[in-house]
């Protein structure tokens, strides 16, 4: 999905937000915030990945799926010093 055309050349993260989410509903993704990933393993078996995350509050979670994609939050407000700020 292209960035919209009347989008700066440079989009700043409010722009970038607003597509993210706008691509998220378009495909149906359902991201999942503030947790881990423990463990991601191919299952040769199913030909899946098996991702076990864990939550903030310590919930555990397997995912069974055929894709996987995680992400740091490298850009998050860390406070003072971080990467973010």
């Amino acid at each position: 999905m292209p960035f919209p055309e009347d989008f700066p050349t440079y989009p700043d993260k409010q722009h970038f937000v607003d597509y993210l989410e706008a691509y998220a509903k378009r495909f149906g993704i359902d991201p999942v915030f503030d947790s881990s990933v423990e463990r991601a393993e191919y299952d040769e078996s199913i030909g899946m990945w098996r991702v076990k995350s864990v939550g903030m509050k310590g919930e555990e979670v397997e995912y069974v799926c055929s894709l996987r994609m995680a992400s740091c939050g490298c850009r998050r407000k860390c406070g003072g010093g971080g990467a973010g700020d």
